[in-house]
């Protein structure tokens, strides 16, 4: 058996082009399988339309789409033509709004129009591909921002975070993953993290760090000795994996609008909702390390502002010892 530590990665697109999309979806969509090794400088668009001749649309929801969509006037009044994402939960619209930009920075001021977000899946199963042709865009300051994070952590800690259902997931399959084979040398694979948090307790003098280990890392020899028996007795994985823990490492990829984000941030780093996991406010925290780079990064000027100052606002109370306020936890688009 082997031990990886716990990581964070954020994993944006490189381009907002099609061929960008295409390669996005297949870079997530492979880590369910483990089967990067078959990405090429060429294979992303086959990879795609092979997902959408199967149905398998739920990995399209990984690339992201922005569009710029004109407005049209009629009788002088300006008509927003984005009635077919304004009301979807898979899509955010931000409409121009010529005082906001002035107030933004910008002194030439476009014909106001609405500017989308969705994602890929939402596009095919609607049959908008001919609004690719036309709106399809590179992301402006003010589009609102879709992020993806790409997660190796514990199954445990990956159950906690698939409760937060706004987001679209990836994630290691061990139901097809055959960890007897050679290109996981044949071996499983646990989570290691630097330190156990209550064991820092004066409850816990005569009980130290390697005592914990000792005992978990015994199970998990054992685990792992069951798991490879099966295997070798033609048991597919499907069924093997009954014998396997929470401890797993296992690769979860989630991505969301940002304000999915700071709804994550309220319940895994703030604690706005009861103490979180130690293991999963430790990640979060790395999470919002890496969005506040990221929007100071992008110059995102709607939402970086408000963004960073609620987390830090709710960082500030849980070092005073405060509850958050309800308010700050409620979803909203």
């Amino acid at each position: 058996m082997r031990f990886e530590q716990a990581k964070v990665e954020l994993w944006q697109q490189e381009d907002y082009t099609l061929n960008a999309i295409y390669t996005q979806i297949e870079r997530v969509a492979r880590t369910c399988y483990k089967s990067e090794n078959n990405i090429t400088e060429t294979s992303a668009e086959e990879f795609v339309n092979r997902l959408i001749k199967n149905r398998h649309f739920a990995m399209l929801e990984f690339g992201t789409v922005y569009l710029t969509i004109p407005t049209t006037t009629v009788n002088n009044k300006v008509i927003y033509n984005d009635q077919k994402y304004f009301r979807s939960p898979y899509a955010r619209v931000y409409k121009q709004d010529y005082n906001y930009l002035k107030k933004a920075g910008f002194t030439k001021i476009p014909k106001p129009v609405s500017l989308v977000t969705t994602n890929y899946r939402f596009i095919i199963e609607n049959k908008l591909e001919k609004d690719l042709d036309k709106y399809l865009t590179a992301p402006s300051p003010l589009h609102p921002k879709r992020l993806t994070f790409h997660f190796v952590i514990d199954n445990g800690i990956a159950r906690e975070f698939t409760r937060h259902r706004r987001f679209s997931f990836a994630q290691e399959s061990s139901r097809y993953c055959n960890y007897g084979l050679n290109k996981f040398n044949n071996e499983l694979a646990f989570i290691n993290y630097k330190s156990i948090p209550f064991l820092q307790s004066d409850k816990f003098k005569d009980f130290k760090l390697e005592d914990y280990n000792a005992i978990v890392n015994n199970v998990y020899k054992t685990i792992e000795e069951a798991y490879i028996k099966l295997i070798d007795n033609k048991v597919a994985p499907q069924f093997a994996r009954q014998v396997l823990p929470l401890g797993g490492k296992t690769e979860l990829t989630m991505s969301g609008f940002l304000k999915d984000w700071q709804l994550f941030l309220d319940l895994r780093y703030l604690g706005s909702t009861g103490n979180p996991h130690p293991y999963a406010r430790e990640i979060a925290g790395e999470v919002y390390s890496q969005i506040k780079r990221y929007l100071k990064a992008c110059r995102y000027y709607s939402k970086e502002d408000s963004f960073i100052a609620h987390i830090e606002e709710g960082r500030k109370e849980v070092e005073e010892g405060k509850e958050l306020p309800k308010e700050q936890v409620k979803e909203s688009n």
